[in-house]
Order: structure tokens, then C-alpha cells, then sequence
């Protein structure tokens, strides 16, 4: 807990680690979820707004993922009903006996640590089943579920020199929440301005995460370009637009390295400046991210090449 408590030190004592690795997970101290524990809170006021639905066009592991709009609202509980379709339900991998369960009372649903085969099973069936089913990617409007007595790690409030500065760039400064069901995706992409990114995971099932060594940015950016040339000649930064997939065996044959990770209900993962990352979800939940930066983010924070495509 001595360590956990100074948010901008802890993350330059790790930042090693995310240079090699790109992101590192981050599982709080018993102390501070006890203080801090969202799970216990009532969730019903929050409301999923018009979550777009994924597409994916090409092959199963390499594709391109278009979003289709979506015009209707969701409650909470349509939201958990949305995912308890039967088109949008994971595939039963192991039987039920072999699972830890763990009903939350607002929500019905099982939540559990599985073991590792569990998950590689799941990623079996993820990039081998991709294009089958059309997740939707939910947001809300609601900022954030932190409160004062998340100390140190608290979202709304995270130590750095942004927050020195006192920028406010909505959707980077401040956090925003996010609901996944089985399936939904986010492609591969940097943050904006290659900050650092933090993702808590509030509620629900694991989420599946990719990063590239930032050392092989370039190398990945190479391949990509030639994969999707159609994309490149839109727009040199079409990365920025998370619209392009390809999956970790796709790139171990080009000699691109993939770092996997799995996150879990109440632990933290951060992404690091120059790593691409990918992800899905493995169920329902709800997570909630926003940028930081600290002093090691200055001398690449003018670098990246912005996407000119859209005003924003």
C-alpha cells in the first residue's frame, strides 16, 4: 500500500517495464479496494447511449471493422439482456462445475478467474469466430465512478502533469465509462498525442488485451501500411481511425511481436506512449479510462502524426 499510494512515482518506477512490454497491469492493494470498491454501488442510473454495432469485412483475422449506427438508448438492465442474447453470448468452454462463480446481486451476472486454458480458448474461438456476430460497443455519458476516497488511482482526479498544467481536453482529460459484452473490440490504435492510457475495470468479465513493444512501433506500422494500403492512401495516420484488425498469429509471421494480458474486475491496465494495443471483451462489464501523461510523455508528445481526416 506505501507503494501504491503515489500514483506518479509508482508509474515512473514501473515505466521500464511498459517500454518493453507496452502495457502493465496493476492489481490495488487490498487497502485500497476496500476503500474504493464499485462493485457494491448501485449501477442503475447509468444509461448506455446508442452504442454503434461492429462489423467486421475480410477474413476472420485480418479485416477491417466498420461501425454501424445505432440511434436507441439502454438502461443498464437492457444492456445486460442485450448481452444475455443467445447471439452474444461467449461459447461455453469449460463445463460449469470447472468455473469459479461469483453472482453479483445487481447485475445476475457470473463473474470468475478461469485459468489460462480457459482463456486461450476463448481467443481460439474470438479470431476464429470473428466475423459470425455483431457486437455492439457501448459508452456513457456518465464520467466516472470514482469518488474522493479513491486516493491516488482515482480517475476523475490522476496525478500528472497534465492535471499540473490544469489542460481540459474532454475527451482525453476527462474519463469516460465503457459497457462490452462478448466480442466487442477495440482495434488496434496509439492513444491521441501517444499519451498514456489507464483502464479500471469496475464490473463484469475480463477483457483481453494486445500491445506491441513500443520499440517495434515502426516496424508494426510498416506491415499494417502494406496490409491495408487501401486504408493508407486515405489517410497516412488510418491506425488513429481503430478501424484495422489483424490478429497476433497474422503478425508472428511477420516477425511482430504480440504481448498479451488479461484483465480482471478490480485491477488497472496501462498502456504506455508508442505501444499499439487491441482488445475485446469476454462478457459483460463496465470499465472506465481516461490519458495521462508524466514527465517521461514530453519528449514524444509533439512527435505523432495527427489524422487530418475530421475536424477533431
Amino acid at each position: 500500500m506505501e507503494q501504491f499510494k503515489d500514483f506518479r512515482k509508482f508509474i515512473l518506477d514501473i515505466e521500464r517495464y511498459g517500454r518493453e512490454a507496452g502495457m502493465v497491469k496493476v492489481i490495488p492493494p487490498k487497502e485500497w479496494k476496500d476503500e474504493f470498491d464499485a462493485s457494491n454501488q448501485s449501477l442503475d442510473h447509468l444509461k448506455v447511449e446508442q452504442p454503434p454495432i461492429q462489423s467486421f469485412i475480410g477474413t476472420n483475422e485480418i479485416c477491417k471493422q466498420e461501425l454501424l449506427s445505432n440511434e436507441k438508448d439502454y438502461t443498464l438492465g437492457e444492456w445486460l439482456s442485450l448481452c444475455q442474447e443467445k447471439e452474444h453470448r461467449p461459447p461455453n468452454i469449460l463445463p460449469n462445475e470447472d468455473r469459479e462463480k461469483n453472482v453479483r446481486p445487481n447485475s445476475e451476472q457470473i463473474i470468475g478467474h478461469y485459468n489460462t486454458e480457459y482463456y486461450r480458448e476463448m481467443e481460439i474461438n474470438y479470431w476464429h469466430r470473428l466475423k459470425d456476430t455483431t457486437p455492439y460497443c457501448g459508452k456513457s455519458p456518465s464520467k466516472s465512478l470514482f469518488n474522493a476516497h479513491a486516493k491516488g488511482w482515482n480517475l476523475n482526479d490522476l496525478d500528472g502533469i497534465l492535471r499540473d498544467k490544469k489542460v481540459s481536453i474532454p475527451p482525453l482529460t476527462e474519463p469516460h465509462l465503457a459497457f462490452g459484452m462478448w466480442k466487442s473490440t477495440f482495434a488496434w490504435h496509439l492513444e491521441h498525442l501517444n499519451l498514456y492510457s489507464i483502464n479500471y475495470l469496475h464490473i463484469g468479465a475480463s477483457k483481453q488485451w494486445y500491445a506491441i513493444p513500443p520499440g517495434r512501433f515502426m516496424s508494426f506500422e510498416i506491415i499494417m501500411g502494406k496490409t491495408f494500403p487501401e486504408m493508407k492512401d486515405k489517410c497516412k495516420s488510418f491506425l488513429r481511425h481503430r478501424a484495422a484488425v489483424m490478429s497476433p498469429r497474422r503478425l508472428a509471421d511477420h516477425s511482430i511481436p504480440v504481448n498479451k494480458c488479461v484483465q480482471h474486475e478490480g485491477e488497472f491496465l496501462i498502456t504506455f506512449p508508442y505501444s499499439y494495443h487491441y482488445g475485446y471483451n469476454l462478457d459483460f462489464n463496465c470499465s472506465e479510462s481516461v490519458n495521462f501523461a508524466i514527465n517521461p510523455w514530453i519528449n514524444v508528445g509533439c512527435l505523432p502524426m495527427l489524422c487530418g481526416c475530421t475536424k477533431e
